[in-house]
């Protein structure tokens, strides 16, 4: 199957609503790439805190703000609670919970992988538009630099 080449043409209008349609696109991703990264940073956090809790028998650090600490000892090193719903929790073995936190990171790892792929290719996009902008700007400027050399023309 031969491959046919096709060529569109586009409006300077239309490419600056362009640019503005992928600065947007690439100004969600970037949001949402920021809070899948806040979010995996919290099921880390909770993923080695339970196994120190397990290591150190129940004996962990607290941050209380302030970069204050506190030591504190954790009655139970086999069980916990883990939410399913917004006000919901259910009694779990925290070797469970371990590899449900586990897989949830291996989950949103995929995902901010996925998300960074397309925010790059969006950011791909941008680059060119604006790259075709600049060029159609530097055209314009020539344009209007050869008409003020140009001599006065009459027209009847």
């Amino acid at each position: 199957m031969a491959e046919q080449n096709t060529q569109t043409t586009v409006s300077e209008t239309q490419l600056i609503q362009m640019a503005r349609q992928e600065d947007s696109i690439l100004t969600k991703k970037r949001e949402m790439l920021e809070r899948l990264s806040g979010f995996l940073a919290e099921l880390i956090t909770a993923k080695d805190t339970l196994k120190e809790i397990r290591t150190n028998k129940g004996k962990v650090f607290i941050g209380i703000g302030a970069t204050i600490m506190v030591e504190a000892q954790v009655t139970d090193t086999e069980n916990c609670k883990r939410g399913f719903s917004e006000n919901g929790f259910k009694d779990e073995k925290i070797s469970e919970t371990i590899e449900w936190l586990e897989n949830k990171e291996n989950s949103l790892k995929k995902q901010i992988e996925a998300l960074s792929k397309e925010y790059s290719e969006s950011e791909g996009r941008m680059v060119q538009i604006n790259g075709i902008l600049k060029q159609i700007q530097g055209e314009k400027r020539k344009m209007v630099e050869n008409s003020k050399r140009a001599p006065p023309t009459i027209s009847k």
